[in-house]
């Protein structure tokens, strides 16, 4: 199809062929690809039409593609006279394209009637459940098949179209009947709202689609890409027929009443996309004070688009100063709120960067459908309280493995299971009583005791904390490797609170031997803990690069940020990335310059000058001498690294031992190795007794001999092991 293109291309640039424009603002276009499909858009001109026949059938002639006319439509404008029809039938002999024609189960023309265009979602979604309503299915498995199969019945019409409120009651109808098997009864009965049934599993529903939400969230994606990539042929033609003269990243354009049923739902998109996306600052250029959402602490921009506003100062890069080159404080201050100064500073600038719009429900500020989708369903559930455990309970909540060895039931679920029996026992020991006695209760008083205890010991939060308690105790202790020869390592680490908005970053810098090099603690504001290490990051690169130090490993414990360097992927969170590329540029810079990921053990050094700074508001630098805090801390790391240095010399001779033993017995030499000493600090004597193995050897000594005295002199090894680390220590 790439030869058929060009051949269409190279046509209309001879003017054989003219396409067709929607208006002068948009570019012209005649044709267009999907796999082997093929949309022609030209002017009913019977002359075209002529050559365009001739050109179809040469590049059939040619490609052995033969085009089969039968299967091909013809679609005219209200325009087009009768006798032009007429004519072009006759030349390509196809027909007239229907109402109802659809492409890959979509119809190619839409009906004036909103309602009719939807009837073919319905229609599909009625069908499939004739084959589904004989089948024996249990809930978990209709849920699994209103999920993954009704819902998705529409999917392709939401991306571009917003549907009637009504036909997504009637489709959630659909799924809900269904879902509660209920198909015989006009006036069934449903425990629980069908809102709540679809709130997703991290707030405590089943985790079924909104429809409305999932629909707006579609939408939302479409206006996202009508923002960023305006390059795109069909973003052209929207941009040059409905708003060619505005940018919608900053003045965003209204639906009118003759408009399209496409650009009105891409409208309910731009909504839903300009109300929730925040500005990422570079240079300060394209973003309004007052009606553009920049400032972190702010869900909303300041003002409305609508609202008047008089002030002299409008853009962001006004507030900087000329000459720092920073945040001008004084103008913030007469500006702003304190809150609001206090979040702008944590901004960092980067006067060489764009402006950016980025999706702030993301860390790596990416849009993506599943994101928008959670926000606009958490946003609901801000006017609902019914639901109101933590997303940390949920999550912990649907990943128990709960064990069933018996067929599960109503009864046994809540009442008969031992585990349930303990919570009852627990919390109501009175009221149990009672139940287990065969009594029975009063059930709308039970739920509402289990509620209001559950709200007044927070059990959320208790539960997440005994699940995850040992994920906070789980540390590696590992030592701290130093660099080659002619290099330099730079441990950063950085200290933050939320509350102040700072952060403390420590740096030390060591060379080969271990021995301090320079150390600097200072303050900077950061909007959370992994923009402090960026911030870490980019004061170490700055140090190397003000001392001329081009041989340089810097070691972060945040993996995110050393992935980023290494590989750059967009993993880290977005209020990071300005900081980020500069590194990325200072690392192409020189080549020497490497970032490397260790664990926190390693990076004790750096972790403890990092605290006081924040603590004590430190800006010093350290030359040759260290902080008294940090040098317990080198010391340890030196110490370590000798016996690093003195394990790895030794390695190899107890791999040499090891061989030995076992040519001379094919016991595993295991046996007699003393494997409860610590394994990573081989004993010195091997030196002296390897030779002495080697000799035994060559002597031909019998095997049993040799095996005992082998023994024997492990065996002794296992006495003298911490002998010989003590005195080297």
């Amino acid at each position: 199809m790439e030869s058929f293109s060009r051949l269409l291309q190279h046509n209309v640039a001879s003017g054989l062929l003219n396409g067709i424009k929607i208006n002068h603002h948009c570019p012209p276009i005649n044709h267009l690809f999907f796999a082997d499909d093929c949309l022609l858009f030209f002017q009913a001109n019977s002359a075209q039409m002529n050559h365009l026949k001739h050109l179809i059938l040469s590049f059939g002639q040619a490609s052995g593609q033969v085009i089969n006319m039968q299967k091909s439509t013809l679609f005219f404008g209200k325009h087009t006279s009768i006798s032009h029809k007429s004519s072009i039938y006759s030349i390509l002999n196809m027909k007239v394209m229907g109402l109802g024609e659809k492409y890959l189960g979509i119809p190619l023309l839409m009906h004036r009637s909103r309602q009719k265009n939807c009837k073919g979602i319905l229609d599909s979604m009625t069908n499939r459940l004739q084959g589904w309503h004989s089948k024996m299915i249990n809930q978990a498995g209709r849920t699994t098949q209103v999920n993954a199969v009704l819902s998705t019945m529409g999917m392709f019409q939401m991306q571009i179209l917003k549907l009637p409120e009504t036909k997504i009651h009637h489709m959630d109808n659909i799924q809900r009947r269904y879902w509660w098997n209920n198909f015989t009864n006009d006036h069934p009965r449903h425990l629980i709202g069908w809102k709540k049934v679809c709130v997703p599993k991290r707030f405590g529903g089943l985790g079924l689609k909104n429809l409305t939400n999932y629909n707006s969230a579609l939408l939302a994606k479409l206006a996202w890409q009508l923002l960023h990539n305006q390059d795109v042929m069909w973003e052209k033609l929207v941009k040059g027929k409905y708003f060619p003269h505005n940018d919608l990243q900053f003045f965003p354009t209204s639906e009118t009443n003759n408009s399209s049923w496409v650009w009105q739902s891409i409208c309910v998109g731009l909504e839903i996309v300009l109300r929730n996306a925040k500005w990422q600052v570079g240079n300060g250029t394209r973003i309004n004070i007052w009606t553009a959402n920049w400032i972190p602490s702010m869900q909303n921009a300041i003002q409305d688009w609508s609202d008047l506003n008089t002030s002299n100062i409008q853009w962001v890069s006004e507030l900087f100063d000329p000459l720092t080159q920073q945040w001008n404080i004084p103008l913030l201050l007469h500006l702003f709120s304190a809150d609001q100064v206090n979040s702008n500073l944590t901004i960092p600038l980067q006067l060489d960067q764009e402006d950016k719009l980025v999706c702030p429900f993301t860390s790596t500020g990416m849009f993506t459908t599943a994101s928008a989708y959670k926000m606009l369903c958490k946003k609901e559930l801000h006017m609902d309280i019914s639901m109101g455990l933590s997303q940390q309970f949920w999550l912990a909540f649907w990943k128990l493995k709960v064990l069933m060895n018996q067929t599960e039931d109503l009864d046994h679920l809540l009442l008969h299971c031992s585990f349930s029996q303990a919570i009852w026992k627990n919390f109501f020991p009175n009221q149990c009583r009672d139940v287990f006695s065969n009594i029975t209760p009063n059930n709308r008083t039970v739920i509402h005791q289990i509620n209001s205890y559950r709200v007044q010991h927070q059990l959320d939060t208790a539960f997440v904390a005994h699940n995850h308690y040992h994920l906070q105790n789980y540390i590696l202790h590992l030592p701290w490797v130093p660099p080659p020869m002619q290099f330099l390592k730079i441990n950063i680490d950085a200290s933050y609170n939320s509350e102040s908005l700072l952060a403390g970053i420590g740096i030390i810098t060591r060379n080969s031997a271990g021995s301090f090099v320079m150390g600097r603690g200072t303050l900077k504001r950061a909007r959370n803990v992994e923009q402090a290490e960026a911030w870490a990051m980019v004061e170490a690169m700055q140090i190397a690069d003000s001392n001329g130090w081009t041989n340089v490993i810097f070691e972060t414990d945040n993996w995110s940020i050393s992935n980023f360097l290494q590989h750059q992927t967009n993993i880290c969170q977005w209020q990071c990335l300005p900081l980020l590329r500069n590194c990325v540029n200072m690392c192409n810079s020189y080549p020497m310059l490497s970032c490397e990921f260790v664990y926190r053990s390693c990076n004790k050094a750096a972790d403890v000058l990092a605290k006081p700074a924040r603590k004590q508001n430190l800006c010093v630098n350290w030359w040759s001498y260290p902080p008294d805090l940090v040098v317990p801390y080198i010391n340890h790391d030196v110490t370590n690294m000798f016996m690093l240095m003195l394990s790895r010399a030794v390695a190899k001779t107890y791999v040499s031992l090891k061989w030995t033993a076992a040519t001379l017995e094919s016991t595993n030499v295991s046996d007699y190795w003393p494997l409860t000493d610590t394994p990573r600090f081989a004993n010195p004597t091997f030196l002296l007794r390897k030779p002495l193995l080697n000799d035994l050897v060559k002597m031909n000594v019998s095997k049993n001999q040799s095996c005992q005295f082998v023994k024997q002199q492990l065996m002794e090894l296992r006495c003298t092991h911490v002998i010989n680390l003590v005195v080297f220590s």
